[in-house]
């Protein structure tokens, strides 16, 4: 998987602007991977999306506005699943298991470890880096299953105090230690079938944690 499969694709009947926003953010979402955050700058990600400086700056404002972007958009495809029509209608385990799934697949993809990586790597120099980083994943992600799990708990589905603390534990127990083992780069090797069990397994214990 590439980092621009992780990104929106602008519909059909995109403005122009939009074309180019989309162009901007697969150019630097290249570019940071392979040459690192602090190494690319604006001009890089000019020179290969085309456009120009201004057109950058009037979209994203900096350099830092661009990665919050690109992360935002990237958690959006696994958190984009809570705001199906519907959802809080389905029954919990299904929801659960169906935003699981998706959560799982994105945090082990190849260009996510790669952004973990680099976040990793890069923090100490570009201390915004890893503020945008976990500003998105932390904040965006997880509030908004926090969210989610609140409209249960309202709905008596589920016994839930602090529903951020229990969007962290759910999303820990679906990342569990493969996303660790990957990020250190000890190879993980996962079918369809097995990660959808794991999945299915972290959801039942939330569910006798959390379960009203």
């Amino acid at each position: 998987m590439k980092m621009s499969d992780l990104l929106d694709h602008p519909p059909l009947k995109a403005t122009r602007r939009d074309q180019r926003r989309q162009a901007i953010m697969e150019a630097a979402a290249e570019l940071f991977l392979t040459k690192g955050y602090a190494a690319t700058s604006l001009s890089d990600v000019v020179k290969r999306s085309g456009g120009s400086l201004q057109t950058l700056y009037e979209l994203f404002g900096s350099k830092a506005g661009l990665f919050r972007e690109l992360v935002k958009q990237h958690c959006e495809q696994a958190t984009g699943t809570l705001d199906r029509p519907g959802i809080d209608d389905l029954p919990t385990e299904q929801a659960l298991n169906t935003f699981g799934q998706a959560l799982l697949r994105l945090v082990m993809s190849p260009d996510a470890i790669s952004a973990v990586r680099l976040v990793i790597a890069e923090g100490g120099q570009a201390p915004e880096l890893v503020e945008e980083f976990f500003a998105n994943t932390q904040h965006l992600g997880q509030a908004r299953m926090a969210g989610y799990l609140s409209s249960q708990a309202a709905r008596g589905r589920l016994a839930v105090v602090d529903p951020m603390r229990a969007a962290n534990h759910y999303c820990d127990l679906v990342k569990s230690h493969f996303h660790y083992k990957a990020v250190c780069g000890i190879p993980v090797q996962m079918t369809e079938a097995e990660m959808d069990e794991h999945v299915a397994e972290a959801v039942r214990v939330f569910l006798r944690a959390y379960r009203a």
